[in-house]
């Protein structure tokens, strides 16, 4: 009995790999549909010069509230978001509040970590 197992355990092992590659196949694959579906997704939610714009004027509003309002913190937060919404109707666009926050927060850390680095240097 011992033999027979020795004799067909090359044969079983290959099966097994070739099962196991089957199935990390399948699994990139669909991962890769995903992917496909989640770029569509976000470009049909907006184009890249849209994008563009919002990070654009997430500057801006940066620049606006630094100089117009003392201190720091939410309140100066939403002013930007405010800033941002009104100048250009995002909800035409089909971009809320949050993508508006979450922009303008980036633009803050950037431009704030060039004038923290400017200022050092």
């Amino acid at each position: 009995m011992q033999t027979i197992m020795d004799a067909i355990q090359p044969y079983v092992a290959t099966i097994v790999q070739a099962l196991v590659g089957l199935l990390v196949l399948v699994v990139l694959a669909g991962i890769a549909q995903l992917k496909k579906k989640v770029l569509a997704f976000l470009e049909s939610r907006t184009s890249a010069a849209q994008r563009e714009t919002l990070h654009k004027l997430a500057a801006e509003a940066y620049a606006y509230v630094e100089r117009q309002y003392a201190g720091a913190g939410e309140a100066k937060l939403n002013a930007a978001v405010q800033y941002v919404l009104d100048r250009l109707e995002l909800k035409k666009w089909g971009i809320d509040t949050d993508d508006v926050t979450a922009a303008i927060e980036k633009a803050w850390s950037e431009l704030d970590g060039k004038n923290r680095g400017g200022s050092n240097g």
